[in-house]
């Protein structure tokens, strides 16, 4: 009778953890994310002892930006077609620090196995720091706005890749709040308008449209969704990237 019940309990046991594994592999690819981050933030604060308490407290209460790379090397077809692994850092650009802070690992995209292996701390130019700054200003747009809208793939090339960065002309209302003073719409008028571009080839590309000086800085989003290819070309003004400042340009 005791083997009986001893045996009835670890059956109980057994579906038990069963439920719990089928439960577990349900959660959505947001939340492998955001725990894949809080395990950096943990790393990042235990290496980083330089940091100040207000610098720490802005990589425990900011998102980062993710900057991802097939694990065996960019581009299309080849050997970077045969992997589905990509090298995630998980990064903050702490205001007052010289340095952005990459914490590095390597795992699938939805991040259920990223685990940090190592923390780099990295110079990038002034013009990175304004595009990154910038597509991340696209992303969280996408992310935060459009999320019932992309397929999960979609979701994922939005979250790991970069976007194509396109000038267009897109009719804007520049004043949705109807509080920005006489000063901010003529400013606004004086920039340029840009777009982010992800799934270029696609029929209905994902796109982020704001305004910016030339250079991306201070980009702000307009709008953003899904649009039609042919709607997006009629609206591209040009590819050319946006451009450098003079205090960035490398002198002879």
């Amino acid at each position: 009778m005791g083997f009986r019940n001893t045996g009835y309990r670890l059956s109980a046991a057994a579906i038990a953890a069963a439920a719990a594994l089928a439960v577990a592999g349900c959660n959505s690819t947001a939340y492998y994310q955001d725990r894949a981050v809080q395990r950096a933030r943990e790393f990042l604060l235990e290496n980083a002892p330089e940091l100040t308490p207000q610098q720490a407290a802005h990589v425990r209460y900011n998102k980062p930006t993710l900057l991802a790379e097939n694990v065996l090397g960019g581009g299309s077809g080849g050997w970077a077609a045969a992997s589905e692994r990509s090298q995630i850092c998980i990064t903050w650009l702490i205001p007052g620090c010289r340095d952005a802070y990459l914490v590095y690992g390597v795992s699938s995209q939805r991040m259920y196995d990223w685990f940090p292996e190592r923390l780099i701390r990295k110079t990038f130019t002034p013009v990175e720091t304004v595009r990154l700054a910038a597509i991340e200003k696209a992303r969280t747009y996408a992310q935060n706005n459009l999320y019932f809208d992309l397929s999960k793939r979609e979701y994922n090339q939005v979250r790991f890749s970069d976007p194509r960065i396109l000038r267009t002309n897109f009719k804007l209302n520049l004043n949705q709040d109807g509080q920005a003073t006489k000063a901010q719409l003529a400013r606004l008028e004086k920039q340029t308008q840009f777009s982010m571009i992800w799934g270029e080839q696609e029929e209905k590309p994902t796109v982020i449209c704001g305004m910016a000086e030339e250079d991306l800085t201070d980009f702000r989003v307009f709008f953003g969704g899904k649009i039609e290819a042919d709607v997006l070309h009629r609206h591209t003004v040009s590819s050319n990237p946006p451009a450098v400042s003079d205090a960035d340009t490398p002198k002879p």
